[in-house]
């Protein structure tokens, strides 16, 4: 019998891109932790939903940002948590970095996203 075991990932951020995911995830009446599963999710692969980006992990990590003045406590299953560090370390990053990758590209996504239906209402 297979019982996932949750596990609680602490995501420390900068305040501003915290304020960003907060946004995005309110705009689309999502909680917080919702929002980074399912761009966990994205960036993993297996999501049944495939978001169209041009933008690449290796392009994004060098844009992490440094600041961690905020945390987000996330709850995981145990098999995320090993897809996450294989994930990692494949990228030679940390857990917590990966997951800021996966943020800062659904958050660029979701801008032009935004931009592009802005454009068509005008």
């Amino acid at each position: 019998m297979n019982i996932a075991v949750d596990k609680n990932l602490t995501i420390r951020l900068p305040k501003n891109l915290r304020g960003g995911l907060d946004a995005a995830a309110n705009k689309l009446e999502l909680t917080t932790n919702s929002y980074i599963k399912v761009s966990l999710y994205t960036i993993l692969d297996l999501s049944p939903f495939k978001v169209k980006t041009d933008i690449k992990l290796n392009d994004i990590i060098s844009e992490i940002p440094s600041g961690k003045e905020s945390r987000i406590h996330l709850l995981i299953s145990d098999e995320l948590n090993e897809l996450l560090r294989k994930k990692a370390k494949k990228y030679n990053i940390s857990v917590n970095e990966l997951v800021l990758s996966a943020i800062m590209i659904s958050l660029k996504s979701h801008a032009a996203t935004e931009k592009t239906t802005n454009t068509f209402k005008e």
